[in-house]
């Protein structure tokens, strides 16, 4: 099968420009919900899954049963990257932080499609980009204090989501950052009572005033943000 001519994850776009073919019964269309655990640490890796909607958690366990966020992943990226040659397994899981829709991709077709200089070109900007996210979210969870923890995240959700509202309830929040619920809760309430967000009892969260956001987020967001902007606009932006 040929892929649509404008997919839209953005490293799809890269065969579609390519007038990629892609063996029938080779790319399956999959949905998942919120909470929904698409692999675990350690697993094989015998596919490779790019968003088409939603947003997925990349997350690592420090022990104790606790998982801990790491990165995310949109229409910008894919999961697998333990796909690359020389990687066989899975170093995080990963968890549907929303109702979504991707694109699946066999470890072979994969393996065949990255040959192509404009694929592998793509897979290779959007490694970077996932290497400095790692960096600096690992640094992030480490030094800053819970609130610039909390609008760093949300602002990486709404730049993947592109929605003002996004569903998330505070105990999902909690163990993303892998924190208590409490403190989550007086974050939100925080940023509630100054106007910068809207939040309802059925875990609606609304984005009131972004740039407030942004001057708010730890210096780790801008750097991401910076990464992740130069990433999106070398394939035609989302």
């Amino acid at each position: 099968m040929q892929l649509h001519p404008v997919p839209q994850n953005l490293l799809l776009r890269s065969l579609a420009r390519a007038k990629a073919q892609v063996p029938a019964g080779k790319l399956q269309h999959v949905t998942f919900e919120t909470g929904q655990a698409l692999w675990e640490i350690g697993d094989s890796a015998p596919f490779a899954l790019f968003p088409l909607r939603g947003a997925i958690s990349l997350q690592l366990s420090p022990g104790g049963g606790k998982q801990v966020e790491v990165a995310m992943l949109g229409r910008e990226g894919f999961a697998g990257i333990a796909l690359a040659p020389g990687a066989e397994n899975n170093r995080t899981s990963g968890v549907a932080i929303s109702p979504g829709e991707a694109l699946v991709m066999t470890r072979e077709v994969f393996r065949r499609a990255i040959v192509g200089t404009a694929f592998r070109t793509a897979i290779d900007r959007y490694h970077r980009l996932h290497l400095a996210m790692l960096s600096y979210m690992v640094v992030c969870t480490r030094v800053h204090v819970i609130e610039k923890l909390c609008v760093s995240r949300l602002l990486q959700l709404h730049d993947r989501m592109r929605s003002e509202s996004l569903q998330l309830t505070q105990d999902m929040f909690a163990r993303q950052l892998g924190v208590r619920r409490a403190s989550i809760s007086r974050v939100v309430t925080g940023l509630q009572r100054s106007g910068l967000i809207s939040y309802d009892r059925r875990g609606r969260m609304t984005i009131v005033e972004r740039k407030e956001l942004e001057q708010r987020a730890c210096p780790c967001y801008r750097h991401i943000k910076a990464e992740f902007d130069r990433h999106v606009e070398q394939h035609g932006g989302l």
